[in-house]
């Protein structure tokens, strides 16, 4: 029994024991989580700022200048909109609706509401997440003016230790004083008296509470709760705002019943003037992603940019010069058709000028490079030309130009030239200049539309649509740039700078670098390079582009030449809805589109005309200053001398005009040398084979095309003579005989009859000749009327 004792005795002292170690363990961990906690407060709290002269903080400007800071650019707002009001103008419903939805206990608390911080803590670790920060109006009031809106912890600790020393050092009134006037409520409005302006053109003292409450709501986030944009938003927050007042009895059901029923009238924004706003605009969507409207607009922050002045201003000018006078304005103040024109250096990803439309707007508004739109025979060269080469074409391959007719999953389709006329085989390189539809069409059926859409997306397309869909884009039409959502100029451009670069796509950025106010950089943006088209590839698909500008035959050689190396592509979508014009040096891409925000038919728009025009414009101002060069070869590529017609080397009967030279990637030149001609000896008076009684004999050269290169019909039959010529032997020489000296005069006679005949013939034959002219310009008036039916009209 003493036995049994003193087991359970010992049992019940290891039991003591282990209570008394799990309570030695967990002071333990207190002490040590306390010291830890300790230390990171003081850690955290090194080199905090002075809680002083906060007023003079508030108005920190935030400033864009150019790449060496010698310009600036944009100030992102300005005093006018910044407005400083005294506590006691503030009416108490605008002071009680931001106490209820930011900080109920404001009149409380030391500055950190635990409360409130616990209920966060416990949210955010049952979401994984910091979604919710627990922050009262004194702890904002010092992240808004010292801090970054990074959520690590450093940062909350040292938000938390600000906001005590805000406390220790102001009143709550003065507290709540400068939080309304630093807070940010959208647009440039920081304070509630310059909202109050901006919304609703009304003094902070002559607001209503319904008014009050909406301000209140803002908030949250100013860009999609804001009243200009998103009434229907801001009117439901109003009424969350307008529940928390009455629950936190600042106001009745019945006032708040009253308020929600007010109508609100909100004023519309006076357009702002700043220069260069497509690019300013385009910074500051980049600003606001990264950074946040608070740091933005209120952090002192210097932004250099990327931009290239000269060619800004050129492409603004441009666009009033070449579209306004085409275009005028309508009576509604519309500009339409609209364009966009986006130019970057292919080798860094730095954007030297954006226009997203036509005569600025408003702020922040519709940026057109980023739209998606269909790029029609623009996008040849990524869809087909660039995996064709990678498959072993060259610009040399000869294409059929015929009829051809495809089948889908569900029907049968037939493209065709946007002209209606076909030439049978041509040289790929003379079929990109010409933009013609059918050899783009059988590369894809040679290629496949999955090699096609490798490239495509190793390019830095990412509009696609792939997966299983009544439409999407796996089908031939990609070959013609008919796409189902379309791609934007932006990408569109950064796709075309692989060419430049020799197969290196760059990531476009407009900021060099941020600094903050205290000369700490942010951000420090070296090009983002990466190496996605094999170089030998990208330098033939720019052999061929260069045609469509220094060929009399290629589809910009009107308006494409800046007088130095370049290469580009036109692109003319189905009843002109779209027109683009892509074109590059070493040194620039730029690419320039047109249509209706609404699609529909432009007249005599074009990618040739006016988007070549504007980019010839904006291309020469941008090389300026820049010594020409042409693009470089890369050793894999060799240069061969070869029969234009045949694409293959020369061989002993090509005609000397038929000669010429291009490029072939190593390994992939042809074995054998040309034998499509033949040499056949020609009466020169009749063209058929000479016969035994022709007086003069030409050797002449003819194509005939080998059965094996399995074209759809024969081009050569017609050509090459098969009849002998007939040609009468010359008479027999005949005696001098003096009498037929008496027939002379007569003789004469009838020679000088004969030459008078043979006028009229040819009065008669230069008759002809303009009939034809005028058939001639009668079928071409007829082409370019018929619209045709395949997925897209390219140009």
């Amino acid at each position: 029994m003493t036995k049994s004792n003193k087991g359970r005795g010992s049992k019940k002292a290891l039991t003591i024991n282990k209570t008394r170690l799990a309570i030695i363990i967990l002071a333990a961990l207190v002490v040590i989580g306390t010291l830890s906690g300790v230390g990171l407060i003081v850690h955290a709290s090194q080199d905090l700022p002075e809680v002083v002269d906060l007023k003079e903080r508030l108005t920190s400007t935030s400033f864009i200048y150019n790449e060496d800071g010698t310009e600036q650019i944009a100030a992102l707002h300005d005093v006018e909109n910044r407005i400083i009001v005294d506590f006691e103008k503030m009416p108490e419903h605008l002071k009680e609706a931001f106490i209820a939805t930011e900080d109920e206990r404001f009149y409380t608390h030391f500055g950190v509401d635990m409360r409130a911080f616990g209920r966060a803590v416990y949210a955010n670790v049952t979401d994984q997440s910091f979604a919710q920060g627990g922050s009262t109006i004194t702890q904002q009031l010092a992240r808004n003016t010292y801090l970054s809106r990074e959520k690590i912890i450093t940062r909350k600790i040292q938000e938390w230790v600000l906001a005590v020393q805000l406390e220790r050092s102001y009143t709550k009134d003065d507290i709540l004083e400068m939080y309304l006037n630093q807070v940010f409520l959208g647009y440039n409005a920081y304070g509630v008296e310059a909202a109050s302006n901006l919304y609703f053109d009304k003094n902070i003292e002559d607001l209503t509470l319904a008014e009050s409450a909406m301000l209140a709501g803002i908030t949250r986030s100013p860009n999609s709760l804001s009243p200009h944009n998103h009434f229907d938003r801001a009117k439901a927050r109003q009424e969350t705002v307008l529940g928390l007042m009455v629950r936190n009895e600042f106001i009745s059901e019945e006032e708040a019943e009253e308020a929600q029923n007010e109508e609100i009238e909100i004023v519309p924004i006076e357009n702002q003037k700043y220069d260069y706003p497509y690019f300013v605009d385009y910074v500051l969507k980049e600003l606001l992603d990264t950074y946040g409207p608070e740091t933005v607009y209120r952090g002192g922050l210097k932004v250099y940019s990327t931009i290239n002045t000269a060619m800004q201003k050129e492409a603004e000018q441009a666009f009033e010069d070449i579209l306004d006078s085409a275009f005028p304005p309508t009576e509604d103040g519309l500009y339409e058709p609209q364009a966009a024109l986006i130019s970057v250096d292919p080798n860094t990803g730095y954007i030297k000028a954006i226009m997203g439309g036509r005569h600025h707007q408003e702020q922040m508004g519709l940026n057109r490079t980023l739209s998606p739109r269909q790029p029609g025979s623009a996008f040849k060269p990524v869809v087909v030309f660039a995996p064709a080469v990678e498959k072993g074409y060259s610009p040399a391959t000869i294409v059929e130009d015929a009829r051809i007719t495809l089948r889908t999953s569900s029907s049968r389709w037939s493209p065709r030239n946007y002209n209606h006329r076909y030439i049978g085989p041509v040289s790929l390189r003379e079929a990109a200049a010409r933009s013609i539809n059918t050899v783009a069409v059988r590369l894809i059926d040679d290629i496949g539309v999955d090699a096609a859409i490798e490239t495509i997306q190793n390019l830095g397309i990412t509009t696609l649509v792939l997966e299983e869909a009544r439409l999407n884009d796996t089908g031939p039409a990609i070959s013609l740039g008919g796409l189902t959502h379309g791609t934007s100029p932006m990408e569109l451009n950064s796709a075309y700078g692989t060419f430049a670069t020799g197969g290196k796509l760059a990531e476009p950025t407009a900021i060099l670098k941020v600094v903050d106010r205290n000369g700490i950089v942010l951000e420090d943006n070296t090009p983002n390079v990466k190496q996605v088209l094999d170089p030998s590839t990208a330098y033939l698909v720019t052999e061929m582009l260069k045609d469509t500008i220094r060929q009399s035959h290629g589809t910009a050689y009107r308006n494409g030449n800046i007088g130095r190396p370049a290469a580009g592509k036109t692109g003319t979508t189905d009843d002109n809805r779209d027109a683009w014009f892509v074109g590059y040096t070493p040194d620039l891409v730029t690419t320039v589109w047109m249509g209706h925000d609404r699609e529909k038919t432009m007249s005599g728009v074009y990618g040739g005309n006016y988007a070549a025009r504007i980019w010839n414009r904006v291309m020469r101002v941008g090389h300026e200053g820049v010594s020409s060069k042409d693009f470089s070869r890369p050793n894999s590529v060799v240069s061969v001398q070869i029969c234009r017609i045949s694409g293959l080397p020369i061989g002993e009967n090509c005609p000397s005009d038929a000669v010429t030279r291009d490029y072939f990637i190593s390994g992939t030149v042809p074995e054998h040398t040309c034998d499509i001609h033949i040499v056949l000896d020609v009466c020169a008076k009749t063209g058929m084979l000479a016969g035994e009684h022709c007086e003069q004999v030409v050797q002449k050269p003819f194509v005939q095309w080998p059965e094996s290169w399995n074209f759809t019909k024969s081009y050569d039959s017609k050509d090459i003579p098969t009849e002998m010529s007939t040609c009468e032997p010359p008479p027999p020489e005949e005696p001098e005989d003096d009498e037929d000296d008496e027939d002379n005069g007569q003789d004469k006679d009838n020679d000088q009859k004969d030459k008078d005949d043979d006028d009229d013939k040819d009065d008669n034959d230069e008759d002809d000749g303009d009939d034809d002219n005028n058939d001639q310009e009668e079928d071409n008036d007829n082409d370019n009327n018929n619209t045709g039916n395949n997925s897209n009209r390219n140009n």
